[in-house]
This record gives structure tokens, C-alpha cells and sequence, in this order.
């Protein structure tokens, strides 16, 4: 296997442990101390993961398993680790998600009442008509 495609494999590892973790690139850059353009780069297989990132990201995260980081065997964890609790990133998105269902639920009663409003005026204005028509033939 060439250096690319093993340096890229490590870039979808890294990527993964993101995941897994319940962060974005960029909590997780700052949990390592590095930028988000370095994960992003090296995720993307741009540049080549350093034994500085690799060190700092194992020692980080101790409970992820080097030799997976590495060569993708085994585990990505040593240990379990208790499910991941999303970020503060995570909880401003569900929470604005949370607020658009609100705001739909409420879009979505007031359609239903201008549909029996418009159901009644129709049923009105067809009552019109029809009289209108019964005074028209009877006129004539």
C-alpha cells in the first residue's frame, strides 16, 4: 500500500474516533491543541498525521487503542467508555432543531384551521350561489 492511501486511512480513523466521540473537527482539535485546518487536512489525506498528533491524540483519549489508530486493528477502544455526550456545538444544533419543530407544529395547526376555514366559506359561498341562481330562475 502506498503512503497515500495509508495516510488516508488514518485520516478516516481519525475521522471516525470524531464520530465516535461525539464531537466536531473543531472541539476536537481544540481538545488536542492543535487547528481544525490540521484534522481537516489530515482527514482529507492532505498531509501526513506526525507522531506529535498521533502521541497527542492517544494520550488525550488513553482509552482509544494505538495500534487501531495506527493500522486499523483490533478495537478503536481499550476500555468501553460510557456513550458520549454530545458537545455544546451538538446541544445549540438540537436545540435549535428542537425550536424549527416547535415552530413547525405550530405552522402546521394553523394551516389545518385556514383549511376548515376555507373548507366553510366555500361551503358558504356555494350556498350563495345556489340561491343567487334559484332568484335567477325564478325571475325569469
Amino acid at each position: 500500500m502506498n503512503i497515500q492511501g495509508k495516510q488516508n486511512e488514518i485520516g478516516e480513523r481519525i475521522n471516525n474516533l470524531i464520530f465516535k466521540l461525539g464531537k466536531n473537527k473543531s472541539t476536537f482539535a481544540s481538545s488536542l491543541g492543535v487547528s481544525h485546518t490540521a484534522i481537516s487536512k489530515t482527514i482529507k489525506g492532505e498531509t501526513k498525521p506526525g507522531l506529535q498528533l498521533i502521541d497527542s491524540i492517544t494520550k488525550t483519549y488513553p482509552q482509544l487503542s494505538r495500534d487501531w489508530l495506527m493500522e486499523g486493528k483490533g478495537e478503536m477502544f481499550l476500555t468501553d467508555i460510557p456513550q458520549a455526550k454530545p458537545d455544546g456545538y451538538l446541544m445549540e444544533f438540537f436545540s435549535k432543531i428542537e425550536g424549527f419543530m416547535k415552530q413547525i407544529e405550530t405552522k402546521d395547526r394553523q394551516i389545518e384551521y385556514y383549511q376548515r376555514q376555507n373548507e366553510q366559506l366555500m361551503g358558504m359561498l356555494g350556498k350563495f350561489e345556489g340561491a343567487l341562481f334559484g332568484q335567477y330562475l325564478a325571475a325569469a
